[in-house]
């Protein structure tokens, strides 16, 4: 019975260590893959992230108001029409 409960604790033994040992693979392949990246780089994408957000938003405002004033050229123009 003592035989069989240190085979199954060293099964479990050998179990976590292989757990661990995927972890820190996994760990270490993040790092290799993030940890090229400082603090200043990330903060120059955030950046350019924002000032593509706004560039964005102008546009897109823009369109809001060059399709206004295309509405707005139509009522004119169907109210020469009427009169």
């Amino acid at each position: 019975m003592v035989e069989e409960a240190r085979a199954a604790a060293k099964v479990e033994i050998e179990s976590a260590r292989a757990a661990t040992r995927r972890i820190e693979e996994g760990l270490e392949e993040q790092e290799r893959l993030f940890g090229g990246i400082s603090q200043q780089e990330l903060d120059d994408m955030r950046r350019e992230l924002q000032d593509a957000r706004r560039i964005k938003m102008l546009h897109e405002s823009s369109k809001a108001m060059d399709m206004e004033h295309e509405v707005e050229g139509h009522e004119r123009y169907s109210l020469t029409v009427l009169v």
